[in-house]
């Protein structure tokens, strides 16, 4: 097993698009893993404070039956831009292949990859916006919160012009209708309703069936209702607990709105560091990253 040590000043920890943005900002070192990307069809708000940044949040208009709802643009996409960015930059030293993070004494962190490669990390600040990922901190409060649930379903229906169906409670907040005549039924469930049969597949069918309907989406003539097959489940747990962070350490709880309004306008080295590539690919001809 290859070892490598490293010491700064200050290094980040995360997996959300917040820790990415703070690294980028400060031009600091990301120990990052890929736990939740975000979806294809998850937006950034219109308002998103990405000027500061030298980025466009380009405007993506979406179909409801209520009407056009005005997004930014896809949270994807900044996300892979400034983690491309950050690497480009050398400021993504263990890579996207994470396997383990373990606190350590003495301001050391030890991250084991994917690939059977050790990295130790030294630091004077350890800035960790994901504390679910780092072994070696305590606990100080647990605190139970919602879970993210992405059920997906291949449909057969009469064509509709929607991109969402917005929903009315945590069980079905969204539905989201992709290529190929596959959809998602995005919920927020607690522990306890997430093992309910209550809340489970079955119910769920009908449930969306209803909305549909509601909605004006009507079955095809040679069926007696709208077809929905289940292909798949996901579940994405949200931490609410609380941690104790030793001295060194900063569990850092901010949004990624309240980073970016934070930040003052400024040229950014990591744009000069590869302008041949950064800028020609992200960039119009303002300079502006698109």
């Amino acid at each position: 097993m290859k070892r490598h040590l490293f010491h700064y000043d200050e290094v980040v920890i995360g997996s959300n698009l917040a820790s990415i943005l703070y690294a980028y900002i400060h031009e600091l070192p990301l120990i990052f893993k890929e736990d939740n990307p975000p979806k294809a069809y998850e937006y950034l708000d219109k308002e998103f404070p990405l000027a500061n940044l030298f980025i466009v949040n380009e405007p993506t208009e979406i179909k409801t039956p209520s009407g056009l709802i005005t997004k930014g643009m896809p949270r994807q996409t900044i996300y892979g831009r400034l983690i491309y960015a950050l690497s480009l930059s050398g400021l993504v030293p263990a890579s996207d292949k994470v396997g383990r993070i373990r606190l350590m004494e003495g301001n050391k962190v030890k991250v084991a990859t994917e690939r059977a490669r050790m990295f130790q990390f030294t630091y004077n600040t350890l800035r960790v916006f994901s504390p679910e990922l780092v072994s070696g901190l305590s606990v100080n409060k647990k605190k139970k919160g919602n879970n993210i649930i992405y059920d997906h379903f291949k449909y057969k229906s009469k064509p509709h012009e929607y991109d969402w169906i917005i929903g009315e409670d945590r069980f079905v907040e969204r539905i989201v209708f992709l290529g190929d005549n596959e959809l998602v039924a995005i919920s927020k469930l607690t522990m306890e309703e997430l093992h309910d049969f209550d809340y489970s597949v079955v119910p769920l069918r009908y449930k969306i069936r209803g909305i549909m309907s509601d909605s004006g989406i009507s079955h095809r003539d040679t069926q007696k209702e709208i077809v929905l097959d289940f292909t798949e489940r996901q579940v994405y747990n949200i931490d609410h607990n609380e941690y104790t962070a030793p001295d060194g350490v900063i569990i850092d709880t901010r949004t990624e709105e309240e980073i970016c309004q934070l930040h003052q306008a400024q040229t950014s080295t990591l744009l000069a560091a590869y302008p041949w590539r950064l800028i020609h690919q992200f960039s119009d001809s303002n300079g502006m990253i698109r």
